[in-house]
């Protein structure tokens, strides 16, 4: 393991206790899932926009 490698793994054992989620809250899934829908959404209203409804 390199420095760097090392730098990292601290790093992320430091973050875990400031990024717990709360006990009601949806599983890092579930909300990732929910943001890649709404990306998709955003970017075909995008296109629509740029390509004009034909």
């Amino acid at each position: 393991m390199n420095s760097a490698d090392h730098e990292a793994a601290k790093t992320i054992r430091r973050l875990r206790g400031i990024l717990k989620r709360k006990s009601g809250d949806k599983s890092f899934a579930e909300e990732w899932a929910e943001h890649k829908r709404e990306e998709i959404e955003l970017e075909e209203t995008k296109h629509v926009r740029s390509t004009g409804s034909r």
